[in-house]
């Protein structure tokens, strides 16, 4: 039965990933038990284990007081993200250079050239899923199982966030363009320049992000000292 109701459980915490990752429930949104339990057709007991699951991964909050909701990062959240997020992806990208084959670099020039078609169709949330591939693609090619687990749970942090503040488009071709200087390095097997550029892409990213918030989600509680 236990194995049942975590086979049900798992299912549960699948349909909400989409849900989230499709822009469907949006961060601050409230879920219900029940509501959710009636959504699927299940009852509420591998519904409860599924929102555990998703506060273990940083992705739901569970409050006695307030309930369950998606995790609205604040500034704090997102700059302790990056900050863990760059460590990782340039200690892989540094193994990447080394070790990857003509057949990776030619993955990443299939997903670039996806990034582009996204831009050009203003399809937001497949370009921003080719992004995260992107990245997962030389972090995925460390082949450590620990550290692979904790990026995810990094990224996919990071991708609820961009899905609810980054709308807008005025920055995509900017990004991709990054992505696509990453890979020229890549090609020429520069482990210096890669680092570099990449750094330098983590960081335009983390502050278009909050150029976006400051600007057009004043009313999001992201005030820094308030959340030390």
């Amino acid at each position: 039965m236990p194995n049942k109701i975590k086979s049900i459980a798992e299912q549960i915490v699948e349909h909400i990933h989409k849900a989230i990752f499709e822009g469907k429930i949006l961060p601050g949104e409230r879920l219900k038990e029940n509501d959710i339990s009636k959504w699927l057709g299940v009852s509420r007991t591998p519904t409860r284990e599924a929102f555990r699951i998703l506060e273990s991964q940083g992705l739901l909050e569970i409050n006695p007081n307030k309930g369950v909701q998606v995790t609205l990062l604040t500034l704090k959240d997102l700059a302790e993200l990056f900050e863990l997020r760059q460590i990782l992806e340039l200690h892989c990208l540094r193994k990447f250079v080394e070790t990857s084959s003509e057949a990776d670099i030619q993955d990443m020039e299939v997903l670039i050239e996806n990034m582009e078609k996204a831009v050009a169709a203003n399809d937001t949330l497949s370009y921003l899923r080719y992004s995260v591939d992107f990245h997962l693609h030389y972090i995925a090619k460390c082949r450590n199982k620990r550290l692979n687990s904790i990026f995810s749970v990094l990224a996919d942090n990071i991708r609820c966030a961009q899905i609810f503040f980054m709308k807008k488009w005025v920055t995509r071709k900017g990004s991709v363009e990054e992505h696509r200087t990453i890979l020229e390095a890549l090609k020429d097997r520069d482990a210096e320049r890669s680092e570099m550029l990449l750094q330098r892409h983590l960081n335009n990213s983390y502050e278009r992000m909050i150029e976006f918030i400051d600007r057009d989600h004043p009313e999001v509680p992201l005030n820094i000292a308030s959340n030390s």
